[in-house]
Formats: structure tokens, sequence, C-alpha cells
């Protein structure tokens, strides 16, 4: 069953970006990355569909512009955390997702990996229309 990395995921022989679909591991490799709360089956709960395409939409923004979206929601990070850290603790919080904050390219890839049907050209507007329906 595939999984979906919630984090950044090093596996030794490749590197997994935040939303990166994982098929190519055993069974344990799997239950360990789940259990560790660093992946997620695809195709799970609306819950982790929704974490999934924020991740993958959080992955995509700049270090400053996740800082400032966590904040924006009561998270103050370590000024030493990392990407992965700021990506996992927005997706621990209970906060609903702002799409005002997300960049244009984050809109996008969050439709995208919601599935949904994106005209190319489709305005920011467009995007936070689609993606609130």
């Amino acid at each position: 069953m595939p999984v979906q990395a919630k984090h950044a995921i090093n596996t030794g022989d490749y590197v997994y970006n935040p939303g990166d679909i994982i098929s190519d591991l055993t069974v344990e490799e799997e239950q360990r990355l789940i259990r560790l709360g660093a992946a997620v089956v695809v195709g799970d709960d609306d819950k982790n569909n929704a974490d999934d395409s924020l991740a993958t939409a959080l992955g995509v923004m700049t270090n400053a512009d996740i800082e400032g979206y966590g904040k924006s929601i009561g998270l103050d990070f370590a000024s030493k955390a990392t990407k992965a850290d700021m990506i996992s603790d927005i997706l621990a919080s209970d906060a609903d997702v702002n799409l005002e904050l997300l960049s244009d390219e984050a809109l996008r890839v969050m439709a995208i990996a919601e599935q949904l049907d994106v005209p190319e050209n489709a305005t920011r507007e467009e995007l936070i229309d689609i993606l609130g329906e």
C-alpha cells in the first residue's frame, strides 16, 4: 500500500519531500513511517487527505512563508526549526487551513493534490474558490 510523506524522509537511498508518494517500501517500513507519524496511507480519511494536500502545498513555500503561516495560526517556531519541523507543527495543530496565506504555487499544488479540476490559467481567486468548495 503506498504511503504519502508528511515530512522529509531520508531512506538512505533517497530523500522524500512532504507530499511525495512512497510505494517502494516493505510493509514493515510503511507501518513504521505511519506509526512515527511521518507518513499516511494514500486514500485515508478526509482529515488525512486535507493534511496531505496542505503538507504538499506548504512543501513548495519558502521557510519564511511557512513561518508566517504558522504565526498566523498561533504557532511560534524555534529559531532553528527546519521546514519539515514547521510543516509538522502546522499539521499537528487543529487550526483550519487559511487559503489566503498560501502562495499561488502552493494553492495550485494543493488543488492538484486534492485531484480537483483546475484550469491551467486559473487565477489566485479562482484557485481559492475551487479549494474552498
